[in-house]
């Protein structure tokens, strides 16, 4: 018998059977039974953080945007709807208009919110109770041409499980702090 029809019959004889397939395809059933539940979870959280995170950066552009230019810049926060959102407030006239950056945070997904979820209190010594969830004056962050900021305060945003909550606070020295309630504790 020629050399080829060995090979020939060799690989006809290869492959996967049916009980092979079966057993994978439910191995790979049983591992994303598993992971979507977990994923389900965390995307919150996560969609909440990164929300945070973006506040955070927003108001570090717009503080070097404010000593680069020489001038005051605003931010201003709306939360008088659900979920609100914040933006830039070039010709400080107190509205948004078109041309200005402004950031959504229905865009965020999983109910991410103006709001302080659990939380009740802030983490001062002794604590205070919360009662907006933006506690800058007017609901307006000026940074002046040096980076500081004389109107300080803080912003809660929290997901639709209220679980936890990101305050994101400046300081009049244009300092800006990030504090996460865990559901019992304010942590940095």
């Amino acid at each position: 018998m020629p050399h080829f029809m060995n090979t020939y019959k060799k690989n006809k004889n290869s492959g996967f059977t049916l009980l092979e397939v079966m057993v994978v395809t439910g191995i790979i059933s049983v591992i994303i039974g598993i992971a979507v539940p977990n994923v389900i979870a965390w995307l919150p959280k996560y969609r909440l953080k990164s929300a945070a995170r973006d506040i955070i950066s927003f108001m570090q552009e717009v503080k070097l945007e404010a000593i680069k230019t020489n001038t005051t810049l605003e931010i201003i926060f709306d939360n008088s709807g659900t979920p609100g959102y914040y933006y830039l407030d070039l010709n400080k006239d107190g509205n948004h208009d078109p041309g200005e950056q402004r950031v959504n945070l229905s865009g965020y997904l999983s109910g991410v919110s103006f709001g302080s979820g659990s939380a009740t209190n802030n983490w001062e010594t002794p604590p205070n109770p919360i009662t907006s969830s933006v506690t800058f004056n007017v609901n307006k962050l000026r940074f002046s041409a040096r980076g500081m900021s004389n109107t300080p305060g803080t912003v809660f945003i929290n997901n639709k499980n209220n679980d936890i909550c990101y305050a994101v606070t400046v300081l009049t020295t244009g300092s800006i702090n990030i504090r996460k309630w865990t559901g019992t504790a304010w942590t940095n």
